[in-house]
């Protein structure tokens, strides 16, 4: 299940994180590579008319991954708006690759300069210092703490693969 918590914006608009199955040229699901389902993320936009007592949303820009990177592409994604920067807005995605355990589990960030409008290309979530770590395939959050410094909420542990033990 997705976290999926609605925002609102410094300028007031409301975003909404959502993932879906997105469709071919002819309007069908795209077939993945690998049996089971591939989303993309996106979020739902939405802005208030003038007297503020209707809403227009629209779908933004969705962020795409290889299925070579995560099989089953992006999915629940989180949110927040960086508050130092106006219109720049974090998204977290979770990732799997549950068909291909040669492939590390990641967290994937992407980066809006523009409200959530378009999105940078995914790239993995890792420690300040650059050190990736492995993170199943779960959902996580981002709140921002009372220190205003935004903290992801999550499963997350270093080294970058699983650990096996009993």
């Amino acid at each position: 299940a997705s976290v999926a918590t609605l925002s609102e914006l410094s300028n007031g608009t409301l975003i909404v994180p959502v993932s879906y199955w997105p469709l071919d040229g002819r309007g069908l699901p795209t077939v993945p590579a690998y049996p089971t389902t591939y989303s993309v993320n996106a979020v739902l936009i939405g802005t208030w008319n003038s007297n503020k007592t209707d809403l227009s949303w629209r779908l933004s820009e969705p962020t795409i991954i290889s299925e070579q990177l995560s099989t089953r592409g992006l999915i629940e994604p989180a949110v927040i708006e960086l508050k130092d920067q106006p219109g720049r807005v974090l998204m977290i995605s979770r990732g799997s690759n549950i068909h291909r355990p040669d492939l590390p589990s990641r967290k994937w960030k992407s980066i809006s300069n523009d409200c959530g409008m378009t999105w940078s290309s995914p790239s993995p979530f890792c420690y300040d210092n650059s050190t990736c770590f492995y993170s199943p395939s779960s959902s996580s959050d981002l709140v921002e703490g009372p220190n205003g410094r935004i903290y992801w909420i999550g499963n997350g542990r270093k080294p970058a693969r699983p650990w096996i033990g009993c």
